[in-house]
């Protein structure tokens, strides 16, 4: 999908294929905002975009909100928390609807360049700030990878708070098995997780993840992706509800594997929850309800 492919109002399709080789393939929609930087957004957190006339897009007081769906939506900029070239937004631009928190939300952009899928290792420090996870050279270009989620903590605390999701000190035992063969799927899921006050343990495969599972370690809950090399997610989980130690262990499967059927599969294997986006919100809500809600009944 190129720039030429992305007509006004635009759906993005889901894509269930991964890289079997390096599991680092990442799908990115690449952006401007303002006039120097390129910016990244992960193709799997979008669920529409839509080319407007600025004049669509309203505000009131500092907050900026579009029309989706016959509701207001609050609109975001990436320059409103990191330390970037301010937003040159006029004539036409691009709003980059995506959900978090249960709701609609948009991220406001100059341009869309293109989407892209490449191999790509991301440089986690050197660009690292508020509403940027990191930076990688895409095509030559020196590209800031977007944090969607950090962004609306940051300009909407409140909205965090009010949905229940940080980890008060006394339940930050918890410690969280990842698995995914992602490198950067599994620091991204992971960081969000530590900041929230988990301890987490990692594994790149279902096999790796069952000597971790069986190496001693008290492990609360596992997140686990579904399309993996070696073991996947339908045969961890199988494996999981089959061993008499393991067998009760909360199991949410975050993957790109979308369809009533995948998710029928996954429910019978035993998985617990079955999340199609990586929403950090989300994520956090459901480890909270069967870690702590589920602990309380």
């Amino acid at each position: 999908m190129n720039i030429n492919q992305l007509d006004q109002n635009q759906d993005v399709e889901e894509s269930q294929s991964k890289d079997d080789t390096a599991g680092e393939l990442q799908k990115l929609l690449i952006v401007k905002s303002g006039e120097n930087e390129r910016l990244a957004v992960p193709l799997n957190n979008i669920i529409r975009i839509e080319r407007v006339p600025v004049d669509n897009v309203r505000s009131v007081g500092s907050q900026m909100t579009y029309e989706f769906m016959g509701k207001s939506i609050a609109l975001f900029r990436v320059d409103e928390v990191a330390d970037i070239s301010k937003a040159t937004i006029e004539g036409q631009c691009f709003v980059v609807i995506f959900e978090a928190l249960n709701r609609h939300l948009g991220l406001l952009v100059k341009e869309v360049i293109d989407s892209v899928e490449v191999v790509v290792e991301f440089d986690e420090t050197t660009h690292k700030q508020p509403g940027i996870f990191g930076s990688a050279y895409i095509n030559d270009h020196l590209t800031l990878l977007v944090d969607l989620f950090g962004i609306v903590e940051v300009k909407k605390p409140q909205w965090v708070h009010k949905a229940g999701i940080n980890v008060s000190k006394k339940e930050e035992k918890h410690t969280i098995l990842v698995v995914d063969d992602s490198k950067f799927f599994v620091k991204q899921i992971s960081g969000f997780l530590e900041e929230s006050g988990y301890q987490t343990l990692k594994a790149m495969d279902g096999v790796e993840a069952l000597e971790v599972l069986r190496g001693g370690d008290q492990i609360s809950l596992v997140l686990t992706d579904i399309e993996m090399p070696v073991m996947d997610g339908w045969q961890l989980v199988q494996e999981i509800r089959r061993d008499q130690a393991l067998k009760e262990l909360p199991v949410i499967a975050v993957t790109s594997v979308a369809g009533d059927y995948a998710r029928e599969k996954g429910m019978n294997l035993g998985i617990n929850e079955y999340l199609i986006k990586l929403d950090k919100e989300e994520i956090l809500q459901n480890l909270k309800r069967h870690l702590y809600d589920r602990a309380s009944v």
